[in-house]
């Protein structure tokens, strides 16, 4: 673990972004991820505070200077770690929306899966749905194992297990 010092953002210890603007406003996340790189493993930042969200990530498929890697926030959880790394691992897709980020899901078997989003859904009913186990409006831990081939959210276990033998 290092502790690096990042200058030049807006707010000392915020990391901002402006994920709704047009374009969208990535500069200081990409700023953070880019700071001493460690190409043999998942790079991991850890930030006082973000504007919008508790973690962000660019999935390692996207080419520096963008960059690969994860911020979390003081406010984020060991489940929003979790959640951030299923992105960076194998790109997992939030496990309620489809290819086009649209809500097509409110199962109960979607609320337990660690790949749920759950910053931009308004409390489900009927109200049993809030509480799958974890506590009400938490997401839950689980990583699929199974695999059918028109779910996309399915597989997650293989598919980050394959990418973890080669992170960067």
């Amino acid at each position: 673990m290092r502790n690096t010092p990042v200058n030049g953002l807006a707010v000392a210890g915020q990391m901002t972004t402006n994920l709704h603007g047009a374009p969208p406003s990535w500069t200081e996340f990409s700023t953070i991820i880019n700071t001493t790189v460690d190409n043999t493993r998942p790079n991991v930042y850890f930030v006082r505070n973000a504007n919008e969200v508790n973690g962000p990530t660019f999935a390692n498929d996207i080419a520096r200077p963008n960059g690969y890697g994860v911020v979390i926030a003081d406010t984020g959880t060991e489940r929003t770690l979790a959640h951030e790394l299923g992105h960076y691992l194998d790109n997992l897709v939030h496990a309620n929306e489809d290819a086009t980020r649209t809500s097509v899901r409110s199962d109960i078997w979607t609320h337990r899966c660690i790949m749920f989003i759950t910053l931009t859904y308004a409390a489900l009913v009927p109200a049993y749905k809030n509480d799958v186990g974890y506590g009400a409006g938490n997401r839950g831990a689980l990583l699929d194992v199974k695999d059918f081939p028109a779910d996309a959210p399915d597989g997650q276990v293989a598919r980050a297990r394959r990418r973890s033998l080669n992170p960067a």
